[in-house]
């Protein structure tokens, strides 16, 4: 949560029970940048797993080329 938003939350908090829709549109927007990170993060990690795949099967395929001479 950037701190601007930590501290606008603090105060909120400290006035009290009249301002908890405002906390919860804090936490629901932070929870909204999260899930947007998660889905960026899942995409690189992905991409990473795949390029993972593709040198254990180039490496599948140069060590039988060096078996079979």
């Amino acid at each position: 949560m950037p701190i601007k938003d930590i501290k606008k939350y603090a105060k909120l908090r400290y006035r009290g029970n009249e301002t908890i829709n405002d906390r919860l549109k804090l936490l629901y927007d932070q929870r909204h940048r999260l899930k947007a990170d998660q889905v960026e993060l899942q995409g690189h990690i992905n991409f990473l797993d795949e390029k993972i795949q593709t040198y254990h099967e180039m490496n599948a395929s140069v060590e039988a080329k060096l078996e079979s001479k």
